[in-house]
């Protein structure tokens, strides 16, 4: 089950990917979930975006991606 933080998360990504500097422990649930995926691009910046699944995830909570 996942928490209404990381159900925040998930619909804040909805709008496009996120750029932040660390992942806080709900962005490694998701991702330990595959619902989000985190890619380092340079020291202090890491690029977070859904899944397909994440994606998959959002569309059954009827939320548009």
């Amino acid at each position: 089950m996942l928490s209404h933080h990381e159900i925040g998360t998930l619909l804040t990504l909805a709008n496009g990917e996120m750029r932040v500097q660390t992942l806080d422990p709900n962005m490694r649930a998701l991702q330990t979930r595959r619902l989000i995926e985190a890619q380092d691009r340079a020291p202090g910046l890491i690029i977070v975006r859904l899944t397909d699944s994440g994606r998959a995830l959002l569309q059954r909570l009827q939320v548009e991606s």
